[in-house]
């Protein structure tokens, strides 16, 4: 069915709007003024925006919990992808963990396997290397040709995930041959166990987290894995940063040229380490990592968000539910599950924190939640912008309503949201993906399954 989308501001990277939108199918073909409907499903988005969909570049769906073959997982493709709608997200790029025993090709089948009968907004993944071996560098080239053009390594999680220094210049060198983005968790495994086993002495208690995953830590691998890709030549992609001494390594790097690009999460910009020292182990609900940090950093991380320092604003997500954390409390810190929940809060949260709250541009607002991940990890021009041609991904934003997070509202797999309570500027209305309404007025309408896997090509150095 053709569509028509009337009345709406358009709000793209660079330019603000009044026109209409028609699409043919699943793309945009013609943006206009009064445009007729002949015949075409209307969209009244009168008094409201229309972003291009936006893109969660950072979620963890099906987590496994440790051991990775016990058949446990966080969340599921279903309900987190109809939570990810609601929010505005119609494109993920999910991370296809490396199972064990598995080469890097075959653990990809087995997510898309997990994704394509259940996700409803289209779906790409990274590739997380939990194995750097050469039998798994070697599989790089097929990867890429396969549509994943961007892979994942740990510095942290030694003796689970973590790789060495030799496998993160292989991995980098391979992506500045074949074409693809390396990504890192940038927190210095060694140190970060040694300071566990020290913190462990002092508390069990969520707090501990924090004190045993301290900045310094996060300083160290970035600026590592910063010259690491230099000496490499490669582009390199820092995940979920939190600090303000990785942030400033990143952006020295910049300055003198280097393709480093960094991401950040709603968690570190709203919340910081003192909430982990909630009563009735409710800190359990904020424990991930990089752990959140002293509140003077959020001022700082805000300040990059809306002037440039950071390019994508993504939400780490993963589901998981209190009850379960809660069955951990007095074994220690390092015991409670991982992880911050988001995917269908961050396009209110970085509305209201950053455009109502502190000026941010809509235009900035949509290169952070859109059209810069769109670039980054080769979904433009079909995804992250709003133009003829390119894929009829729309959200429908009302400036006027306002958001009560809570869980009575909350659609992903989890008993609980860290944003419960807050009152936001802005709602999201409704929600379109490749011409189809998957989000109207509020309800869902798609089915189970209605969501692509997206074969991504090669990223861009500069955004």
């Amino acid at each position: 069915m053709n569509m028509l989308i009337k009345g709406g501001t358009i709000v793209t990277a660079s330019d603000t709007y009044e026109a209409d939108i028609r699409v043919d199918r699943e793309t945009i073909s013609t943006i206009g003024i009064d445009l007729p409907d002949d015949g075409a499903q209307v969209v009244d988005a009168t008094g409201k925006y229309v972003f291009p969909g936006f893109i969660d570049a950072h979620t963890h769906i099906e987590l496994p919990i440790p051991p990775a073959d016990s058949g446990v997982t966080l969340g599921n493709y279903l309900d987190d992808t109809i939570a990810a709608a609601h929010g505005g997200t119609t494109s993920i790029v999910d991370f296809a963990f490396q199972m064990p025993g598995r080469g890097l090709r075959a653990s990809l089948e087995d997510w898309r396997q997990r994704a394509e009968s259940k996700a409803v907004v289209d779906y790409g993944f990274h590739l997380a290397v939990t194995d750097a071996t050469e039998a798994a560098l070697k599989e790089v080239p097929e990867l890429v040709a396969a549509g994943v053009s961007s892979f994942k390594l740990f510095m942290a999680y030694k003796g689970l995930f973590m790789s060495d220094d030799t496998a993160l210049l292989n991995f980098l060198s391979a992506a500045k041959e074949h074409g693809a983005m390396v990504s890192v968790h940038a927190e210095n495994g060694d140190i970060v166990e040694t300071c566990t086993h020290h913190v462990l002495e002092k508390t069990k208690d969520p707090i501990g987290v924090a004190l045993s995953r301290p900045p310094e830590c996060e300083d160290e691998a970035t600026y590592r894995a910063i010259q690491i890709a230099k000496i490499a030549d490669s582009p390199l992609y820092i995940v979920h940063l939190s600090s303000v001494g990785a942030l400033d390594a990143a952006m020295r790097a910049r300055h003198a040229g280097q393709p480093v690009f960094v991401e950040t999460c709603p968690q570190y910009l709203y919340f910081d380490m003192h909430d982990l020292e909630r009563p009735g182990f409710e800190g359990a609900k904020f424990v991930c990592a990089p752990p959140l940090r002293p509140a003077e950093y959020k001022d700082v991380l805000w300040n990059a968000v809306v002037h440039g320092g950071v390019d994508v604003v993504a939400t780490d997500h993963v589901s998981s539910r209190f009850s379960r954390r809660k069955e951990t409390e007095g074994e220690g810190f390092h015991r409670i599950l991982n992880g911050v929940s988001g995917v269908q809060e961050r396009g209110v949260l970085m509305y209201d924190g950053g455009v109502v709250q502190r000026g941010m541009s809509l235009n900035r607002y949509v290169q952070l939640l859109s059209t810069n991940p769109a670039r980054l990890f080769g979904l433009y021009p079909k995804k992250g912008t709003i133009a003829p041609g390119s894929d009829a991904d729309l959200v429908i934003f009302d400036p006027a309503r306002k958001t009560t997070l809570s869980i009575e509202n909350i659609h992903y797999d989890s008993d609980h949201t860290p944003y419960e309570g807050m009152e936001v500027n802005g709602r999201v209305e409704s929600v379109i993906i490749r011409g189809n309404l998957v989000v109207d007025r509020g309800k869902f309408v798609a089915k189970a399954g209605s969501g692509r896997f997206l074969e991504r090509r090669t990223p861009h150095r500069r955004i």
